[in-house]
């Protein structure tokens, strides 16, 4: 299960590799219904530890919590970051023995693939490895059947 209840409304917890074309690590979409949670960070591109993953879904928890209450420090990043990190300690102390009891729940997030990349540069350069690795493999594939003797072309 990848959803979670947050008032009276569902969000599907998701994953992606990173935001590559902005600085966050996590974010909600209200009108979507979604909290998408990143691998790793969307500058650095450095790994992200489970701690970090699971403190950034809480995060974004609180901004969906706060939402539903109505609440006008839904905007205030330093006061949601901070609930969320004291949310994070009291829920590893009623269940210490449970590290990380988000990715726990979430075992199976749905995952997306890669969001839009940094660059035109690094578009164009994924295109032509796309295209390298389907000649690539149609190549092998081709030189498969000759090895079998089955020619990959039939006489008309």
């Amino acid at each position: 299960m990848n959803k979670v209840k947050i008032g009276k409304a569902n969000y599907e917890v998701q994953t992606v590799e990173a935001f590559w074309n902005k600085v966050i690590v996590a974010q909600i979409d209200y009108n979507n219904k979604t909290i998408t949670l990143a691998k790793r960070g969307g500058v650095s591109h450095q790994p992200r530890t489970k701690q970090q993953i699971e403190h950034a879904f809480w995060h974004e928890a609180v901004h969906g919590i706060l939402k539903d209450m109505q609440s006008p420090l839904e905007r205030n990043e330093r006061f949601v970051d901070g609930l969320a990190a004291r949310l994070m300690k009291l829920i590893k102390q009623v269940h210490p023995n449970e590290s990380n009891v988000v990715l726990q729940r979430f075992k199976r997030i749905r995952k997306l693939p890669s969001q839009v990349l940094r660059s035109k540069r690094a578009k164009e350069t994924q295109v032509s490895r796309n295209r390298a690795n389907a000649l690539r493999q149609r190549t092998t594939q081709s030189s498969r059947k000759i090895r079998e003797g089955r020619p990959s072309l039939r006489a008309v």
